[in-house]
């Protein structure tokens, strides 16, 4: 099934490129929150992709314009930046096409057919589309494809004969519907933006009950707050998987990736909780490339952060990648492995590139995809304070005139030592001061050798600020010790 009926993607797209970090949010101290609804019992829609990934209004909704009761479901296709999205609900997470679709809601009686009261608006060849698959002892026993296109501004009574019927009685169904002409393995058109679905009072015909969990008249819906970091992409299946964490390294918060059981093939399984600065396109069917990205044009540079791992299992390992593109194509990428620390550690990673990028992407999981044994479940993966080394040269304070201000100080944060690195030979002075503006630290040229490394751990944790005296320039800078 096309990846935009598989996924939960959450995140938010920064559109200004105009000094923008090659991180932004890399500190995870900004997130944006919001209420996702969905109908009861059908958890994975079509709301996260739309307001998250493409920062459009949700897409199915819960409507008051009923045919029976107070609510209805309103699906609608949406425009955005490249394409159409069409809305959807369904109540599994299925993969592959239809007719391998097994599990769902129990259910054991052998519907003749279905009906239901509808409005659509788009008199074109789309159509949405009511998609259902039978099964029983985790077998596909039979799937359907029901249409409903046209204009119909009244409600609509839809009564469907499922052809060819049932050979047998299942034992679960899975229910799911879109507001644009879908079929799974087939190249159809989105439809045109703006076509939307009313649908109420869904059941089976030719049966004595109804499956306990169907709501088909829409009544009941589930209401939860999600906290999302700004500028991130997080794909999981139905949220699961990620939290705004307050066990930061620095700051208030951390972004915090837990393994999750989720499906594979319609098999339970686990799956890692991702995390990345770009996004996958909504027809990519696993072997696509990564998009988006923020502007970063360093050939040579360090990747820095802080993170802590503990794994479910000990085989377990959690992953990091860089890619680097140009032109809006990838030409180097690199990955590491993250094994188990059970406290936060500074880890760096060194960039040379073959040529120089203009834009590069970030992404961070809690596990490898290839590691699906319910046994990974729980590994446990909170990063924070995700920067490029040359992110860390911000002046703070009077640059020097005379073009010698090219020191910097390194590593920031750091655990206790630093070095300066770039200083000329026209330094006459340099002092560290904590907050209060206590001196903690001097040199002053001739009076004793100039200093490599400056061991600030004695003087305790916190912020410090380095003042050096070069030429006829001052320049100051803010080191943090954690």
């Amino acid at each position: 099934m096309k990846k935009q009926l598989l996924s939960f993607w959450l995140g938010l797209a920064c559109l200004s490129a105009i000094g923008q970090s090659p991180v932004p949010n890399g500190n995870f101290e900004n997130w944006n929150s919001t209420v996702i609804e969905n109908p009861l019992n059908y958890p994975n829609t079509s709301n996260a992709d739309e307001f998250f990934r493409y920062n459009l209004p949700f897409n199915v909704i819960k409507s008051m314009d009923a045919w029976h009761g107070n609510y209805a479901v309103e699906l609608t296709t949406n425009a955005s930046a490249t394409d159409t999205v069409f809305g959807y609900f369904i109540n599994v997470n299925p993969e592959g096409s239809p007719d391998t679709w097994t599990g769902g809601m129990p259910y054991d009686q052998a519907p003749a057919g279905i009906r239901a009261w509808y409005k659509y608006n788009v008199e074109t060849e789309d159509s949405a589309v009511i998609i259902l698959a039978f099964s029983k002892g985790g077998n596909n026993i039979g799937y359907y494809f029901i249409k409903l296109g046209g204009i119909k501004t009244d409600y609509t009574l839809l009564e469907y004969t499922l052809e060819p019927p049932l050979a047998e009685v299942p034992d679960s169904v899975i229910i799911g519907v879109t507001s644009a002409n879908f079929k799974a393995g087939e190249e159809e058109p989105h439809g045109p933006a703006g076509s939307t679905l009313l649908l109420d009072s869904l059941s089976f015909t030719g049966v004595t009950s109804q499956p306990a969990l169907m709501n088909g008249d829409f009544e009941e819906w589930d209401s939860r707050n999600v906290d999302v970091p700004e500028n991130w992409y997080i794909q999981t299946e139905f949220g699961l998987g990620f939290a705004k964490s307050t066990d930061a390294s620095e700051g208030l918060y951390a972004l915090e990736l837990t393994t999750y059981e989720g499906n594979q093939n319609n098999q339970p399984a686990a799956r890692p909780a991702n995390a990345s600065t770009g996004y996958y396109p909504p027809e990519c069917e696993g072997d696509c490339q990564i998009l988006g990205g923020n502007p970063f044009a360093n050939q040579v540079d360090t990747l820095v952060f802080d993170y802590k791992y503990e794994p479910a299992d000990p085989a377990d390992t959690a992953w990091l990648n860089i890619y680097l593109k140009k032109d809006g194509n990838i030409f180097w990428s690199g990955g590491l492995y993250l094994e188990e620390t059970a406290g936060y550690i500074q880890f760096t990673v060194p960039l040379a590139a073959p040529e120089e990028p203009d834009s590069v992407i970030i992404e961070i999981q809690s596990g490898l995809w290839q590691d699906s044994a319910l046994i990974f479940v729980g590994s446990k993966l909170v990063v924070d304070n995700i920067h490029f080394r040359s992110e860390e040269q911000v002046p703070t304070g009077i640059p020097g005139t005379g073009g010698k201000d090219s020191w910097r100080v390194y590593p920031n944060p750091t655990s206790g030592v630093i070095y300066l690195e770039g200083l000329s030979d026209d330094v006459s002075r340099l002092e560290i001061t904590d907050m209060s503006g206590k001196k903690v630290f001097s040199y002053t040229r001739g009076s004793v050798p100039a200093p490599g490394g400056i061991d600030l751990s004695t003087f305790g944790k916190g912020t410090y600020f380095i003042t050096i005296e070069e030429g006829k320039g001052v320049r100051t800078e803010k080191v943090v010790v954690k």
